[in-house]
C-alpha cells in the first residue's frame, strides 16, 4: 500500500471518459492506492455506497471498511458509526446497530440520522410510540423536511414496517405533504385493507391543497378504479395528463382502464401516446396486441405477438394470442389459405399449452382449431379432457357440440349433450343444443322431450334451437310447441 499521498493522487479522469468523479474515488478506495482520506472523501464514500446497497448488498462490505477507517481517523464524527449501523441493522445485527447508535448519541444529539435509525431500531422491536417520537424528532431536526419524511417512509417500507409507517404519514400529512410516492405508496397498503375511504380521503386532501399535481390526481384515479368507477377514474387521469402530458404512469393507467373494460379503440388511442423508444415490456406489449386484435388489426397484433415471442420464447400469452391471429384469419379470409393459418394457429396453440398446459382457454382454443382442421379424434381428446376437468363450464360441451355436428356427426354431438345435462340439467342452451342434436339424429321423441323441458326454463333462448339446426323452423310439431310455450 502506498502511504501518505496527497488527497489528489489517484486514476486520471482523462483515461475514462464519462465516469463521476466519486466512481474514481471509490476505485481509488477498492485498489488501495492510498492510505489517507479526507472527512469530506469518506463522508463522500459512505454516502455512494450506502446509496449503492439497494442495488448491489455487497457494497456494504465497503462502506463497513470506510466507517472503520472513518472512526480512527476522525472518531468525533458520528456519520461514520450511523452509516456502519445501518449496515448492520440490513443484516439484521441490531444488537451491534444498537451498540453504534448509542456511541453515536454521545457525540451529537443534534443529527437527524440519529433518531431516524432509533426509530428503525424501535419499529424492529414493535416499539411503535418509541419510533414514532424518534421519526418525529429525525423530521424536525433536518435541514430538508421534505427529503426526511421521504427517508423515513422508504426505510420502514423497506424494511417491512409499512404498518407502523402509515399511522405516522397520516399524522405528518395533517401539516405537511407527501411525495407523490410515498402517498401512493399508503394508498396501496388502504386499497390492499380493503379501506378505499381512507385512501380517497387522503388523496383528496393533498388535492385540495395542491390541485394542479398531475401525480396526486394520477392517484386518486387509481382510487376510483379499485372502486369500479372507471369514467371517473379516466377523468382523473385525464386531468392528471392535462397537468403533465407525457406522465408515462398516468398514460398506463389509463390505458389499462379502457382495456379492462373493452374500450379498445380509446386504448388504442391512448397507448399510442406513448413514447416509442420506451421498451415497456410485459404485460404491456401484450395488451397492446389484443388492442390492435379487437381493433381489427390483425397483421400488426401478430406482428407484435411474434417480436414478443423472439424475445421470450417462454411466454405462453403471446403464443396464444398469435393463435387467435392466424385462426381469425382463417375465418374471414377463407380464400387465402385457411389450412396453412389454422396449421400455424395449432403450432402456436401447441406452445401455449406445453408452456401453460392447466390454462383452460388455451386448451380450448386448440381443441376448436383440431375441429376446424377437421381433426375430430384429436379435438374429441382434448374436449375429453376438458369437461372431466371443468364438468360445470357450459361453453366447454357447447363448443364440442358444434364441433361435432359442423365435422357431421350428430349421432356424437347428441351423446355429448347428453352427458352435459348430467351434470347442467336445467342449463336452457344446453337443452335446445340437444333437443336440436335428437332430431338431426333421428330421435325426433327425445327431442320434442329436450324442447318442452327447455321452452319451460326459458322461452326467450329458443333460437338456439334454430342456430343448431335451421331445418327446424319448417317443422311443424316444432313450431306447434314454441307457439304452445309463447307469452
Amino acid at each position: 500500500m502506498m502511504e501518505n499521498l496527497p488527497p489528489d493522487f489517484g486514476f486520471d479522469p482523462e483515461e475514462s471518459p464519462g465516469m463521476h468523479p466519486i466512481e474514481f474515488l471509490a476505485k481509488e478506495f477498492e485498489a488501495e492506492t492510498r492510505a489517507y482520506y479526507s472527512q469530506e472523501e469518506l463522508e463522500e464514500l459512505s454516502d455512494y455506497y450506502l446509496n449503492g446497497m439497494d442495488l448491489d448488498p455487497s457494497m456494504g462490505e465497503w462502506l463497513l471498511k470506510v466507517c472503520t477507517i472513518g472512526q480512527r481517523d476522525y472518531p468525533y464524527c458520528s456519520q461514520f458509526l450511523l452509516s456502519a449501523a445501518r449496515v448492520h441493522f440490513i443484516e439484521n445485527a441490531f444488537s451491534r446497530a444498537q451498540r453504534l447508535v448509542t456511541k453515536a448519541g454521545l457525540l451529537d444529539r443534534t443529527e437527524p440520522e440519529l433518531y431516524l435509525m432509533q426509530g428503525l431500531l424501535h419499529a424492529s422491536c414493535n416499539e411503535n410510540p418509541a419510533a414514532r417520537d424518534s421519526f418525529l424528532r429525525a423530521i424536525e431536526l433536518a435541514e430538508n423536511r421534505q427529503e426526511m419524511i421521504s427517508q423515513v417512509c422508504n426505510d420502514l417500507i423497506q424494511f417491512g414496517f409499512r404498518e407502523q409507517a402509515v399511522p405516522l404519514l397520516e399524522e405528518i400529512s395533517e401539516t405537511d405533504s407527501l411525495d407523490p410516492w410515498v402517498l401512493d405508496s399508503v394508498v396501496h397498503y388502504y386499497l390492499e385493507k380493503d379501506l378505499p375511504a381512507n385512501a380517497a380521503e387522503l388523496v383528496q386532501r393533498h388535492i385540495d391543497a395542491d390541485p394542479y399535481n398531475g401525480a396526486y390526481w394520477n392517484t386518486i384515479g387509481q382510487i376510483y378504479r379499485h372502486l369500479g368507477l372507471n369514467e371517473k377514474a379516466i377523468w382523473a387521469f385525464d386531468f392528471s395528463l392535462a397537468i403533465e402530458e407525457n406522465d408515462l404512469t398516468a398514460i398506463l393507467n389509463k390505458f389499462e382502464t379502457q382495456y379492462d373494460t373493452g374500450d379498445f379503440h380509446g386504448a388504442r388511442q391512448t397507448y399510442n401516446a406513448v413514447d416509442k423508444g420506451l421498451e415497456l415490456g410485459q404485460p404491456y406489449n401484450n395488451m397492446f396486441a389484443w388492442t390492435l386484435y379487437e381493433t381489427g388489426s390483425v397483421k400488426e397484433a401478430r406482428n407484435m405477438y411474434r417480436e414478443t415471442v423472439n424475445e421470450d420464447p417462454e411466454d405462453a400469452e403471446a403464443w396464444y394470442g398469435m393463435a387467435l391471429t392466424y385462426m381469425r384469419d382463417a375465418e374471414e379470409n377463407p380464400e387465402i389459405a385457411p389450412a396453412a393459418n389454422l396449421r400455424a394457429a395449432l403450432l402456436c396453440l401447441q406452445k401455449a399449452v406445453l408452456l401453460q398446459p392447466e390454462e383452460k382457454q388455451y386448451r380450448m382454443l386448440q381443441a376448436e382449431a383440431l375441429g376446424l382442421d377437421g381433426l375430430v379424434m384429436e379435438s374429441n381428446e382434448v374436449y375429453v379432457d376438458l369437461s372431466k376437468r371443468f364438468p360445470l363450464d357450459p361453453e366447454i360441451w357447447t363448443e364440442w357440440a358444434w364441433m361435432l355436428r359442423n365435422n357431421g356427426n350428430d349421432e356424437a354431438a347428441a351423446i355429448v349433450l347428453s352427458k352435459s345435462l348430467e351434470h347442467l340439467s336445467g342449463n336452457p342452451e344446453l337443452l335446445y343444443l340437444y333437443a336440436a342434436a335428437c332430431f338431426r339424429s333421428h330421435q325426433p321423441a327425445a327431442g320434442i322431450e329436450a324442447l318442452e323441458q327447455a321452452l319451460h326454463e326459458n322461452f326467450a333462448e329458443h333460437p338456439a334451437l334454430f342456430n343448431f339446426a335451421p331445418e327446424l323452423k319448417q317443422v311443424h310439431a316444432v313450431q306447434m310447441l314454441i307457439t304452445r310455450f309463447t307469452p
